[in-house]
C-alpha cells in the first residue's frame, strides 16, 4: 500500500511539471540499481529497481520524479532491512552528438527505511551525473551514478547508488 502512494505521489507530481511545460517531451522509465552505503566503517550492498517518470523543458533543463526500492540491505545484527525513495530532480545537460546526452542532476529524496523491528524517514539531497544514448526516436538507454548522504543516528549514512536501464519517450 505505501509503495502505490509513493509511486501515485512520485507520478503526480511529473504530471503538474508536464501542464507548465513548454514541450511534450514526456518520457517514463525502468531502471536497475546496485546501491552501496556506508556509515562509520560498516558498508552495506542492495540490489533494486527504479521507476522514472520526467518532461524536459528545454533542450538542456529536464524535471524528474522517481520511485525507487532497494531491498536486502543486512544490519550489524544480521536482520535485512529495505530502503524506499521518492526522488525529485532537475537535470541539465545537452546533445553532444551520436545520440548521446551527458547530463548532472541535483534533487532531494525522501527516504523510507524499515524491517521487521523498526522504521525510520528522512530527506537527503542528491548528487549525480550520467548519460543518456538514444536508441532509436522512442527508446533511450540511460546509465548514471547518484550520490546520497544524511546525518542518521550517531553518524553521516553516504549512499552511492548506480543505475542502468532503459526510457520510452512519448
Amino acid at each position: 500500500m505505501r509503495k502505490a502512494l509513493l509511486a501515485a505521489a512520485a507520478l503526480s507530481l511529473i504530471a503538474s511539471a508536464g501542464a507548465h511545460a513548454q514541450s511534450s517531451d514526456k518520457y517514463f522509465g525502468v531502471s536497475v540499481t546496485e546501491s552501496h552505503l556506508t556509515k562509520g566503517a560498516d558498508e552495506k550492498n542492495s540490489v533494486g529497481e527504479k521507476l522514472t517518470a520526467g518532461v524536459k523543458l528545454n533542450p538542456i533543463v529536464n524535471v524528474e520524479a522517481s520511485v525507487s526500492n532497494s531491498e536486502g540491505f543486512k544490519a550489524g545484527d544480521g536482520s535485512k532491512y529495505n530502503l524506499t525513495e521518492i526522488e525529485t530532480d532537475v537535470l541539465a545537460g545537452t546533445d553532444v552528438g551520436y545520440g548521446l546526452h551527458p547530463f548532472a542532476k541535483t534533487g532531494l529524496a525522501f527516504q523510507h527505511v524499515s524491517n521487521s523491528g523498526m522504521s525510520a524517514d528522512g530527506v537527503t539531497p542528491v548528487l549525480g551525473v550520467g548519460v543518456d544514448y538514444a536508441v532509436t526516436k522512442n527508446w533511450t538507454a540511460r546509465a548514471g551514478v547518484d550520490y546520497k548522504f544524511r546525518t542518521a543516528g550517531e553518524g553521516q549514512v553516504h549512499m552511492v547508488q548506480g543505475q542502468i536501464g532503459a526510457l520510452y519517450n512519448f
